[in-house]
């Protein structure tokens, strides 16, 4: 018995050749070198699947597994789809306008095939909102991004949701991010020229403080600052607000 396995997208490259009871992959294309297998103890229960390993992009297209034996001759072809799953987003706090009191967030996922769809939603999973996606491809895998625009009197929990298929990879941003990043941009530190500022990670010391790394940029410099964060809460309104009491 022969079992042939081709690509008829590729000119009929040959994928795998089983013959006479044995692999005879010398004509086999040098893409699935060392990468094919059949399961031969399968074989005399009619099972001629190919196993693939290390599957990349490239494996993607129409496969034709056909099988010449003393008796039959048969043969199927169907199309193979590689998809990758790529990184679980980050949320980035791009900017706080406290002239509107609008936040402006920007959630990124790498390395997806094909692209995904990210969406943003609140804390009852509530699809927000959002600026129209930005796609951007390399090697073949995806990048998307896509902004969120959100008032300093809507503060929630927000969750920024990445899905391809049935696989989800999901990130979360935290009103305390927001109320340390308003309470950053009102600090004495800051210099009167316009800036860009975005929290990077937050680590939490105790129970009742925090350190917030936040990425500055300003005109011809870049600069990376940590502060203490404190909450406290108003007697007055009942709020939590958060303070910073020295940099870090």
């Amino acid at each position: 018995m022969n079992i042939t396995w081709t690509r008829p997208d590729l000119g009929g490259a040959l994928v795998h050749f089983y013959g006479n009871y044995e692999d005879r992959n010398t004509r086999q294309i040098p893409q699935y070198r060392e990468r094919t297998a059949l399961f031969t103890e399968e074989l005399q229960n009619g099972n001629v699947s190919l196993r693939l390993s290390d599957v990349n992009t490239r494996d993607e297209g129409e496969y034709k597994c056909r099988v010449d034996s003393e008796f039959w001759k048969h043969d199927v072809s169907f199309d193979l789809k590689v998809e990758v799953i790529g990184e679980r987003p980050v949320i980035s706090v791009e900017s706080y306008d406290s002239n509107s009191e609008q936040f402006s967030l920007l959630c990124e996922s790498k390395g997806w095939r094909p692209r995904p769809d990210l969406q943003w939603l609140n804390s009852k999973g509530e699809n927000q909102t959002a600026g129209d996606p930005e796609i951007q491809s390399d090697a073949e895998l995806f990048t998307v991004k896509r902004s969120f625009t959100v008032h300093k009197n809507d503060i929630d929990t927000f969750y920024c949701r990445a899905t391809l298929g049935e696989q989800t990879k999901q990130e979360e941003i935290r009103p305390k991010v927001f109320y340390a990043l308003a309470d950053f941009d009102k600090a004495a530190c800051l210099s009167d020229d316009p800036i860009k500022t975005r929290i990077l990670d937050e680590v939490k010391v105790t129970a009742y403080d925090y350190v917030v790394t936040i990425h500055i940029w300003e005109i011809g410099k870049e600069l990376i600052k940590k502060f203490l964060i404190i909450p406290s809460r108003s007697i007055q309104t009942g709020q939590d607000h958060w303070h910073i009491i020295k940099q870090a």
